[in-house]
């Protein structure tokens, strides 16, 4: 699962000639709604623009007409219409002829990767809050390729923000993922659409209310809103969600099944009673396989040092828990503004099965 991040010459190519267009409408459309650029393209790749006229004075309700009209999109048409109905007609008329003249089969060729790029660019625009929904495409990477699926494994995804570990998964496989926000939900459910999986159910719900509790899971996996505090009448005595996750993650998983998970390190050493209990159940029943201590900055919403927790019902070395410290695998960039982990280089050191200087059991 060594997919390569979206770095070759093509995808660079046809990402930046995108880009510009994006760019060039940095004034008429706030950031917040720039996502509606995703959505246009995505309907210039499938034809669903095709047909209108770039001059017409209505353009905008026929573009609507279209999208409604087409059912892989209707779903998701609410969260976009509210936007494009507020575009200026010319600004919408400028998009669709810039749109035109991108090489449709070569955007189709490439168009998860270029998807993908596009994406990045305009959560490294919008700053820090969009952290919140997408994670570092190497985070992502490293937890499906410590996870080592079957081909036909079924992946839990709660709290899915865009669906980041669903990209790297095979078109066989299954996949149910949760978001309860409209516009992330929205914008996730694009990306699915752009990488083509087969076996998908991507729900706008809430996790906590409606977690999904039939059938068994090969994994389960998630990256959690940190510290968020559930009501009383839903914690069943995990007061965080972090706790809640992991006590229903393991109680529905089938015995080779896994929970891989991004935590603050806080959960390690918080020192409240239930909290140290709760790390003493854990690790006396062997639920914990291995740590993995990230330093502060690797995620963008936060600078607070977070951790990978890979969790077994079923360990193949019981009684040890594999301690890795990432920190030296992490370095500066300046294109992207963030900490870059080498995931790839820690993957080997951690499938080694050895004990050195960055590993230890």
């Amino acid at each position: 699962m060594n997919k390569p991040s979206n770095s070759s010459p093509r995808v660079k190519h046809i990402s930046d000639e995108i880009w510009r267009i994006f760019d060039h409408f940095r004034g008429s459309i706030s950031i917040e709604d720039r996502h509606v650029l995703l959505f246009l393209l995505s309907g210039y790749k499938d034809g669903v623009l095709d047909g209108l006229q770039h001059e017409y004075v209505d353009l905008n309700n026929d573009l609507i007409r279209n999208y409604k009209g087409s059912g892989n999109y209707y779903d998701v048409s609410d969260v976009y219409i509210p936007i494009i109905q507020y575009v200026p007609r010319q600004i919408l008329s400028e998009i669709i002829l810039l749109f035109g003249r991108i090489n449709r089969h070569e955007l189709n060729e490439f168009y998860p990767e270029v998807f993908d790029s596009l994406l990045y660019k305009l959560s490294n625009a919008q700053g820090r809050n969009s952290g919140e929904f997408i994670q570092p495409f190497e985070i992502s990477r490293l937890i499906m390729n410590l996870a080592d699926l079957d081909d036909n494994a079924t992946v839990y995804n709660p709290f899915s923000g865009v669906a980041s570990f669903a990209t790297f998964m095979h078109p066989s496989q299954r996949y149910i993922g949760q978001e309860l926000n409209q516009r992330i939900w929205a914008l996730g459910k694009l990306r699915l659409m752009a990488f083509n999986l087969n076996h998908f159910e991507y729900l706008r719900e809430d996790s906590i209310e409606n977690w999904i509790s039939f059938g068994e899971f090969d994994l389960i996996v998630s990256n959690p809103p940190f510290g968020m505090r559930l009501p009383i009448h839903y914690a069943h005595g995990a007061p965080s969600v972090e706790m809640f996750l992991i006590e229903n993650a393991l109680q529905k998983l089938p015995n080779r099944g896994q929970l891989i998970t991004v935590l603050p390190q806080s959960f390690l050493y918080a020192s409240t009673t239930h909290a140290r209990r709760y790390r003493k159940h854990l690790v006396d029943n062997n639920f914990i396989d291995t740590i993995i201590s990230l330093p502060p900055g690797i995620l963008k919403h936060t600078s607070i040092p977070v951790c990978i927790v890979v969790f077994k019902k079923l360990q193949s070395n019981p009684g040890y828990i594999k301690f890795v410290e990432a920190s030296d695998f992490v370095m500066n960039s300046t294109e992207r503004k963030a900490r870059i982990l080498d995931d790839l280089t820690l993957l080997d050191f951690i499938k080694s099965g050895d004990q050195n200087e960055f590993v230890r059991y």
